[in-house]
């Protein structure tokens, strides 16, 4: 299974990490 990655500024949650911490690196995505 491959994960799915995000990155971003993250401001309102809207990389799904579960946090609101900016993210300048690819970071998984929690499943739900």
């Amino acid at each position: 299974m491959r994960a799915i990655l995000c990155w971003g500024s993250n401001a309102s949650g809207q990389l799904g990490d579960g946090t609101t911490i900016r993210r300048p690196v690819p970071t998984p995505v929690l499943s739900p």
